[in-house]
């Protein structure tokens, strides 16, 4: 069996007003009420794939597309508290993307998925590294470089090995390059390879379910001139009891190995904490 996909889109954007109190962006004068340049912006995109089943319950998809993604308010105008300069100006970012996939479902408890993609980008948009504050951490500014591509490949599987019980996981790899010439600056804040794991176990008798899973991260780029915070390892795990028809406890722990780790310099996240909740469902 073979299906055929095709759409399209059309996007615009006319920003009204854009206005902030403290010190102008430009002028460097402190405490005013001032406007930033309002642009706009459109874009038309489109979308083809097809859709091959060449035995029952196994899928192979191509895909390609040119997409469009706008800078967002954040993007231009924050100033993140000091550690970003805004720029109005900051043009959006136009992909031509390519995917294949692969999936399939053996019987009642096993099911998985292979797809690798690659995205030839124009204008992205990049958090350029452009100083530094007094305690030593960065300033980024968002600006938009020639070229780009982000390449990779994406993994998952599911599986009930008894009855109530649910284990799965799903790993990814990205690869992130400036393409413009002379140029070879880092992209920020995506690591390279992802991993997620998780067990899910319900014991009916108890009215419980039991969820752990786990979060691998592979290094990062905290700034585009090549710093890097390191990989890390989570732990999580929640416990949910139905304790009456429609009223649930929930109790959770995030982070359970308590490890160290950053995603930002010089903002270092949580370390191990809990939870609690009690649910009604109507």
């Amino acid at each position: 069996m073979i299906k055929a996909v095709v759409g399209a889109s059309y996007n615009s954007r006319n920003n009204i007003k854009a206005q902030e109190y403290g010190t102008h962006f430009e002028t460097g004068e402190k405490n005013v009420l001032y406007d930033f340049p309002k642009g706009s912006d459109h874009a038309f995109d489109y979308k083809g794939g097809i859709i091959v089943e060449p035995v029952k319950n196994h899928l192979i998809t191509l895909s390609a597309s040119k997409r469009s993604r706008f800078a967002s308010q954040k993007e231009r105008y924050s100033s993140r508290f000091g550690s970003q300069v805004p720029n109005p100006d900051l043009k959006s970012e136009y992909t031509w993307a390519y995917d294949i996939t692969y999936s399939a479902k053996l019987g009642n408890k096993f099911n998985y998925e292979v797809s690798g993609f690659i995205n030839n980008v124009k204008d992205a948009i990049f958090a350029r590294t452009v100083g530094a504050l007094d305690n030593g951490n960065p300033v980024s500014q968002n600006v938009n470089i020639g070229k780009a591509v982000f390449q990779g490949y994406e993994l998952a599987f599911g599986y009930m090995p008894i009855k109530n019980m649910t284990l799965g996981a799903n790993y990814s790899y990205i690869d992130m390059k400036d393409k413009t010439e002379g140029s070879n600056e880092k992209f920020t804040d995506v690591p390279n390879h992802k991993l997620m794991a998780y067990t899910k176990l319900e014991v009916p008798k108890l009215r419980s379910t039991l969820n752990v899973n786990m979060e691998f991260y592979g290094k990062r780029y905290t700034t585009s001139t090549g710093d890097q915070a390191p990989e890390f390892t989570l732990v999580n795990a929640k416990l949910s009891v139905n304790i009456v028809k429609g009223v649930n406890f929930d109790f959770g722990v995030r982070n359970l190995l308590d490890r160290d780790y950053y995603l930002s310099y010089g903002y270092p996240k949580e370390g191990r904490s809990f939870i609690t909740a009690l649910r009604y469902h109507f």
